[in-house]
């Protein structure tokens, strides 16, 4: 099974982004090559309305992850943040200069998108790991819940799912990155048996 999973650039007042030192992580410590159940990829996505959508669309068009999980910075976060809701609007300004207030994401989609991965799920097992997590509603409106809302609508056209994960600033990177790579395994284990279930039944009805 193949796992997207990505981070963002610094932006605003922001010296530096986890998201971005996450992936590098990930990307090194947790090639593909060691991988035992899946692939890995990674991807660093710019703070950009525009081209932050871009990307996941190419991604998920040209790769066809099962799963992808964006994560992002909240600084003001105590915990990490699992979240269930991707908005269809765009509020703030980006590393590109573009400002926006209230301008949709899909001039055509729906007003909101649920993340299509298990967040309960996904919550525990990080907590699980002695990760502070939360399950929260709603992924805001700046580039984090565009990235949300494209990566449910594009993994969506497949039969992929999708998820975001707000980090705080303090967060400790490594213990993430290890804990997000079980999470891979875990869930490309889940995929597995549950193929060889429905490979059984079919089987026994044919």
């Amino acid at each position: 099974m193949e796992v997207l999973i990505t981070g963002f650039e610094p932006f605003g007042d922001n010296a530096a982004n986890p998201t971005q030192k996450l992936v590098e992580i990930l990307s090194t410590d947790y090639a593909p090559s060691q991988q035992n159940c899946g692939q890995l990829r990674t991807q660093l996505l710019p703070v950009s309305f525009t081209r932050a959508r871009a990307q996941i669309q190419l991604l998920a068009a040209k790769f066809h992850p099962r799963v992808v999980l964006c994560t992002g910075l909240f600084a003001k976060a105590r915990s990490l943040l699992v979240e269930r809701i991707a908005v269809n609007e765009q509020a703030g300004a980006d590393n590109d200069g573009l400002t926006l207030s209230g301008g949709k994401v899909d001039a055509a989609g729906a007003d909101g998108l649920f993340a299509t991965i298990d967040t309960a799920r996904l919550s525990d097992f990080l907590a699980q790991r002695g990760l502070r997590t939360e399950i929260s509603w709603h992924a805001g409106t700046y580039v984090c819940n565009t990235a949300l809302y494209t990566a449910v609508q594009s993994a969506g056209a497949y039969g992929g799912k999708a998820g975001f994960l707000h980090v705080p600033a303090d967060v400790d990177v490594h213990a993430l990155a290890a804990a997000l790579y079980e999470w891979v395994e875990a869930e490309s284990e889940l995929a597995a048996a549950g193929q060889k279930a429905r490979a059984g039944r079919s089987s026994t009805t044919s």
